[in-house]
């Protein structure tokens, strides 16, 4: 009779054990979205042109606001994300002469995440963009008026970092982000918020 109410009790236990385990399963939701967002913030160009300007006295603004709109696929801990970044434009000026750099890019990158909980992630990620760089110039010197254009294209890394904090169907996202674009090193500092379909 103990033997018999020794195993029902042990059968009870391993039971409600494998109840437990199965009603935490269902609370850790898989992450499996397709999402979509907006992010905005500030842009910061490192070029050796800029540099050597700003020493020979060249009034030179190399930040601008900057935005990015992006849409992606996260899987678990991962995700592949599409975006299109206009990273503003960096400015040069001298007397009765001005410079301006703009530039726009589409990329393709891959992201790790490490959750914190079911809610906070940080993340990481790396991949490739297509850039778009236009330069004007246009001068109002009393013996020259005139303006000059430019433009070049190409294809380089882009890599960066950040934090996400998901509350329903929508994701808040701070990301600091660097694009290389041949010899200029641009970062994009920006939050923003994604809406998960």
């Amino acid at each position: 009779m103990r033997s018999i109410f020794t195993l029902s009790l042990l059968a009870f236990c391993l039971s409600s054990q494998a109840m437990a385990n199965v009603e935490e399963q269902k609370h850790q939701k898989t992450k499996d979205d397709i999402y979509a967002g907006i992010q905005a913030g500030q842009s910061s160009a490192d070029w050796d042109i800029l540099n050597q300007a700003q020493s020979q006295g060249v009034n030179v603004d190399e930040t601008d606001f900057a935005y990015k709109l992006y849409t992606g696929y996260r899987y678990k801990n991962a995700a592949i994300e599409f975006g299109y970044s206009n990273l503003g434009s960096v400015e040069a000026a001298v007397p009765n002469a001005k410079a301006e750099v703009e530039a726009d890019t589409y990329s393709l990158s891959a992201i790790a995440l490490m959750p914190m909980n079911d809610e906070l992630s940080f993340h990481a990620k790396f991949g490739f963009h297509a850039w778009d760089v236009t330069a004007k110039a246009n001068s109002t010197k009393p013996l020259f008026t005139g303006s000059a254009r430019a433009s070049d294209s190409g294809k380089d890394p882009v890599y960066g970092f950040g934090a996400m904090y998901d509350l329903g169907n929508y994701r808040f996202r701070l990301e600091a982000e660097r694009y290389e674009i041949d010899k200029v090193d641009v970062d994009f500092i920006s939050a923003g918020l994604a809406y998960k379909f």
